[in-house]
């Protein structure tokens, strides 16, 4: 399957935007792989690529072309796959886009359960805002999507999604049984997502919509340990979804994890590029997925 090889080449340099750094994924010499886009071009008749300045973009006719080689690169893997189940091997390799609000518990904990009925099965984890994703989708960079409050796009497809509610995570020595209400978020310094969309954006409007104003301490993309207030400073507040932090990282970082009153739940989505088979690996681990979210809905 000589073609193959030219497929994979070719994905390497759309995904990387250049020559130089797709002969650097593939290990071998920027010339090499030159020459294969020369031959490639000369066989189609028509130019693959646009050289541009810095790095390289698909034509018209190689975008046309590009969607027939994903798309028997997707078949084939999928073959593979499910030959390996047939003899009772279950391999392969899934991709993941995710936002930094589900990372570390949600989408954690399914990876490590999947490996454990699948260790041969490896992953690629790759953060990513909620406007980002359905590109990196389109181009086949990943597979799947986990996203909260996504950008939909026509090019993307939704597998499963949930609303799943607002919980703040404080210092245990502050922890409210009640949880928190707007009033005393006054009393505290927030932590906030960077913005502005995904969970960012939910936070915003939610605190618009019960007239109260974010000013917040300090912003984060991951989950921090929380302080306790101390002379000037105020003890922290950092707004996470119900479910989505390992009760393992609470224990170790003193942290407790309350409601927030009055604020609407969050919406996360599992999505995959519209119309695409998925390998069967990537279709199991979605499935996971899939039952993860719903057993997250109140």
């Amino acid at each position: 399957m000589r073609h193959l090889q030219i497929y994979r080449s070719v994905r390497a340099v759309v995904q990387e935007g250049s020559i130089r750094k797709g002969a650097e994924r593939l290990a071998i010499s920027p010339s090499a792989l030159n020459r294969q886009i020369l031959s490639l071009e000369e066989e189609l008749g028509v130019p693959f690529f646009e050289r541009l300045p810095v790095g390289v973009r698909l034509s018209t006719a190689g975008e046309i072309y590009y969607r027939t080689f994903i798309h028997h690169l997707a078949e084939i893997d999928r073959a593979f796959e499910t030959i390996s189940d047939l003899q009772g091997v279950r391999i392969g390799h899934i991709r993941v886009a995710v936002s930094r609000s589900v990372e570390a518990g949600l989408l954690q904990k399914a990876v490590q359960g999947f490996r454990i009925e699948h260790p041969r099965v490896n992953f690629s984890i790759q953060p990513t805002g909620a406007e980002g994703f359905a590109q990196l989708l389109t181009d086949d960079s990943v597979d799947l999507a986990l996203i909260t409050q996504p950008l939909t796009s026509e090019t993307t497809e939704t597998l499963a999604a949930a609303h799943i509610p607002v919980r703040a995570v404080v210092a245990r020595a502050d922890h409210k049984a009640d949880g928190i209400s707007l009033a005393q978020l006054s009393e505290f310094d927030l932590v906030l997502p960077v913005g502005p969309a995904g969970f960012r954006s939910h936070l915003e409007a939610q605190a618009k919509r019960n007239r109260v104003a974010f000013d917040p301490a300090l912003e984060s993309p991951i989950l921090l340990r929380p302080w306790r207030g101390e002379g000037p400073v105020k003890p922290s507040a950092q707004f996470c979804l119900d479910g989505t932090v390992a009760g393992g990282w609470l224990v170790a970082n003193a942290a407790a994890l309350v409601p927030v009153a009055r604020f609407a739940p969050a919406q996360v989505m599992l999505c995959k590029r519209a119309g695409r088979i998925l390998p069967v690996a990537v279709e199991k681990f979605a499935q996971m997925l899939v039952a993860e979210l719903e057993a997250l809905q109140p």
